[in-house]
């Protein structure tokens, strides 16, 4: 599933979306996990 793909982050505990198999490296579009 395309959408369940993040990029996770554990020591700033983010988790960043992938979009078109490219990480969206923004601060303010990632997730706190």
């Amino acid at each position: 599933d395309q959408e369940a793909q993040k990029l996770i982050c554990r020591p700033c505990k983010l988790a960043y979306r992938i979009e078109d198999d490219i990480p969206v490296m923004l601060i303010d579009e990632a997730e706190k996990i």
